[in-house]
């Protein structure tokens, strides 16, 4: 049986209660200068967050299944009528989320361990604000760092929350009077912003504000990497940038078109690959162009995912699995795979790329687009809420519909 969330601690409530006296006031930068550099790696076995890791990557070294495996367990949440999002995960548990509901579920088992649909009214908006009484409405999925479980949840005004992932009680809740539509979380910062509005950083451990930017400067936050938030600029329509992660300041920007249509770049080795239709390669220190190719619609969104060496891009539009050389951009390999679902991201672990179909996954080898193993679950009808498959250890999780698989060697 799923726990109870334990209620908010002391500990849990002057951890709160001293962010929300804070406010939106920012600290003085040296309080937070020595801890505040991030690393764009994560521990493994795990997948914390969206494409694995601050960077975007994607990519994980841990050995997932090679040869078509077996179904250790499957959970089907028949209480839940909407689609999950997710899923994340550390060695111990699964996380999931919908619009309105999050759940924790056993790694080894796929036992529900607690879920919850409202965080409770936090200490400092007490009978201040009755639209605001906790009920859930994640804007975004979950991501994990350092013991702490994140989430966007609200409608008018939006609370950022830290959960402890044991039970599921709310840690510390950051108010903002704007709906974020980014979030990025690294292992000391939480970024967030939206059109029009500034860009923020949050410490992760206190939820104290560290840095704001005027109302719509800076970027929107979708991946990190050496010092660096990269996104499309606020504001500015097919301008692409960076900014000091430690300061918002901006760094570098760069036209490119329809980048504010982009939500998937990643960053690798130096570079960031970004783009709408043309997949384009720039420099993370200035943003100068190392090369571009043209690999789809001009409105089609690109989210790449990288082992280094190589870009790897699904394009659902025309069915197609496509490996292009890091430094030159020139086609490595194009695979035909029919069934592909829009908006979802490949996995990579260890030499192959997992994707997503309308009724499973499949699993190419990268270094020469060869299929290792179809698994095919749900027959009876096409999905259209499948998400990223994602790796941890050697069990590669895939959500379809309301349901959760867990697949592994069959060794």
């Amino acid at each position: 049986m799923p726990r109870e969330r334990s209620p908010i601690t002391r500990r849990k409530a002057l951890a709160a209660g001293l962010s929300a006296a804070i406010g939106s006031v920012a600290l003085p930068r040296q309080w937070f200068m020595e801890s505040v550099e991030s690393t764009e790696s994560v521990e493994r076995p795990a997948w914390p967050m969206e494409r694995h890791d601050p960077a975007r990557t994607g990519d994980t070294q841990a050995d997932g299944p090679t040869e078509k495996p077996a179904v250790a367990w499957q959970t089907t949440f028949e209480d839940t009528d909407s689609s999950f999002r997710g899923p994340v995960c550390s060695e111990e548990q699964i996380y999931l989320s919908t619009y309105d509901k999050l759940l924790a579920v056993d790694a080894e088992t796929g036992e529900r361990q607690w879920q919850t649909n409202r965080l409770g009214t936090l200490p400092w908006t007490d009978g201040l604000h009755p639209w605001n009484d906790g009920t859930l409405s994640i804007r975004a999925p979950p991501a994990l760092s350092n013991d702490r479980l994140f989430i966007v949840s609200g409608t008018t005004r939006t609370v950022l929350y830290a959960i402890d992932p044991a039970d599921g009680s709310p840690l510390w809740g950051y108010e903002t009077n704007f709906s974020p539509d980014e979030t990025l979380v690294t292992d000391t910062t939480v970024y967030f912003s939206s059109l029009g509005e500034p860009l923020v950083a949050v410490d992760a451990t206190a939820g104290l504000e560290r840095w704001k930017t005027e109302a719509g400067t800076g970027v929107h936050p979708q991946a990190y990497a050496q010092g660096y938030v990269v996104g499309p600029v606020l504001g500015q329509d097919g301008q692409f940038g960076a900014v000091e992660a430690s300061s918002g300041s901006v760094e570098w920007t760069r036209d490119i078109d329809n980048s504010d249509l982009s939500r998937g770049p990643c960053i690798t080795n130096d570079t960031v690959y970004c783009g709408v239709g043309t997949l384009c390669a720039l420099n993370v220190d200035n943003g100068s162009i190392r090369w571009r190719r043209t690999v789809a619609e001009p409105d089609f969104d690109l989210r790449p995912v990288s082992d280094g060496s190589t870009v790897y891009l699904t394009l659902s539009g025309r069915d197609q699995v496509l490996a292009l050389d890091g430094q030159t951009g020139d086609v490595q390999w194009r695979r035909q795979i029919h069934g592909l679902l829009g908006g979802r991201t490949a996995t990579l672990a260890n030499k192959t790329l997992y994707i997503s179909l309308e009724h499973g996954v499949a699993a190419l080898d990268t270094e020469t687009g060869a299929e290792r193993f179809r698994v095919q679950v749900g027959e009876d009808h096409v999905s259209t809420s499948i998400d990223a498959s994602v790796l941890a250890g050697s069990t590669l999780y895939v959500v379809l519909d309301q349901t959760l698989y867990a697949f592994t060697d069959q060794s």
